[in-house]
């Protein structure tokens, strides 16, 4: 079947000399191994391209290939001839990185998330029955005529296997196993990866974790699971910022627990949200009604209030969504 996003999306790409590829705030693996390995197909077609990123990545980041590469954005960058949004669709979804779209002579996104309630201000490819971007990615590289490089490979591994909670949430398809597959044949070396995303942590995370886990409340009858973080423990605890990714689990995880949402606390003071459910509850119009966004399952909003104030705020929103 023709897919004229991916098409046109293709068609951009290969008319372009210099391409900036451009991740979303708080980057994980998924927005910043996909954009990576684009880069590298865009090298490898004879054009330039860019990663940028408003945030500094983590240690644990730091294996994806070519991530000391990713840059920020510079006011003295020549322009570029076209900016792809990676992991996202809108340019407030990106931070500082959204100047860099004014040099672009034209803009365009892949994004497997729902589009947010204010609709699309510019033309891309979505998939939203795609695990990842990460899983979308292969496909935009096969349609370059772009083969799988063992560091493309590896970064798109890394991009699906953390956006599926290691192939174990419900985005998890047939074809997201087809895509994993050719990516391992490819060179990806699951073993490796996996140890150093999975089983690998620092000192800094595990006391985090613990001070975290600590802020445990369980509300409805238990069905409510919350977390939060405030940003002056990173430092106490000898952490980085991005080491916050995946501590909801731990609350999603509760026997019994239909919504979970961890609270992380950011230097500027703006709090940001990640909602997580199991069946019940569609998180993703949750995240809506506070100018957010994601999926049915796994979504995420801002909340500019100090950090006391958005957990109540948090609370009455989650109890609410359950007796709705």
């Amino acid at each position: 079947m023709k897919n004229e996003p991916l098409e046109a999306l293709t068609a951009k790409i290969h008319a372009a000399g210099r391409v900036a590829l451009l991740c979303h705030v708080s980057p994980d693996c998924d927005t910043l191994g996909s954009s990576l390995a684009l880069a590298e197909a865009i090298r490898m077609a004879g054009k330039q391209a860019v990663v940028f990123s408003a945030d500094k990545l983590t240690d644990k980041q730091m294996i994806l290939c070519g991530a000391q590469e990713v840059v920020q954005y510079n006011p003295h960058d020549p322009g570029y001839d076209l900016g792809v949004l990676v992991d996202c669709s809108h340019p407030g979804r990106v931070g500082d990185s959204a100047q860099v779209l004014d040099k672009c002579e034209e803009v365009t996104y892949l994004d497997h998330h729902v589009p947010e309630e204010s609709g699309e201000v510019m033309s891309g490819w979505r998939d939203v029955k795609a695990s990842s971007a990460g899983e979308m990615m292969c496909a935009l590289i096969h349609h370059m005529g772009v083969g799988f490089t063992s560091s493309i490979a590896a970064n798109l591994y890394m991009a699906i296997s953390t956006d599926t909670g290691h192939f174990s949430y419900s985005n998890t398809t047939a074809q997201t196993h087809r895509a994993a597959a050719e990516l391992l044949e490819a060179g990806a070396d699951s073993a490796r990866l996996t140890e150093w995303l999975y089983r690998r942590t620092t000192v800094g995370y595990t006391r985090l974790l613990a001070q975290v886990l600590s802020t445990l409340e369980l509300l409805h009858h238990s069905k409510v699971a919350l977390l939060s973080c405030a940003y002056s423990w990173l430092e106490a605890c000898g952490a980085q910022e991005g080491e916050t990714e995946g501590m909801i689990d731990y609350a999603r995880d509760i026997q019994g627990v239909e919504i979970a949402a961890i609270l992380k606390e950011g230097p500027d003071g703006v709090v940001r949200v990640s909602l997580r459910s199991k069946r019940r509850v569609d998180v993703q119009k949750i995240a809506a009604s506070y100018g957010g966004g994601g999926h049915v399952r796994a979504a995420g909003c801002t909340l500019k209030m100090p950090l006391d104030q958005a957990k109540e705020e948090m609370k009455h929103a989650l109890c609410q969504a359950l007796e709705m």
